[in-house]
């Protein structure tokens, strides 16, 4: 088991399957189930095809830069299925400046592609 020592000085298990503190809790028996189907499944499945779909109606630019919001939605989902918080006020504001941001790339996007009809 690789082990890093963190700032605190507190010795962490990093590869552990430790739900809490490994990156590969995923595989804890309690939540492999949960983490496989809806999120391995739906999520990055389903997921990646509405990108792909998204593609008929937006540029590459905008849909490349939508995926800054998958931490809000995998953190809201998470608190859905009940083994992670409900996402503090600094992912809140993080996602509002980044869908302000997304229609400022949308609106540049297809003010550029007017022009160049």
């Amino acid at each position: 088991m690789a082990k890093i020592l963190s700032p605190s000085g507190i010795t962490i298990e990093y590869f552990s399957t430790d739900m809490n503190i490994g990156c590969l809790g995923f595989f804890d028996p309690r939540i492999a189930l949960i983490a496989f189907i809806p999120f391995g499944i739906l999520c990055s499945v389903m997921g990646s095809a509405g990108y792909t779909i998204s593609l008929l109606f937006y540029s590459p630019l905008v849909v490349s830069n939508a995926f800054l919001i998958e931490p809000l939605v995998a953190q809201l989902l998470g608190f859905y299925f009940g083994f992670d918080d409900f996402p503090g006020i600094m992912t809140f504001i993080g996602a509002i400046f980044t869908i302000t941001g997304l229609i400022f790339i949308d609106r540049a996007s297809r003010k550029t592609c007017k022009q160049s009809e």
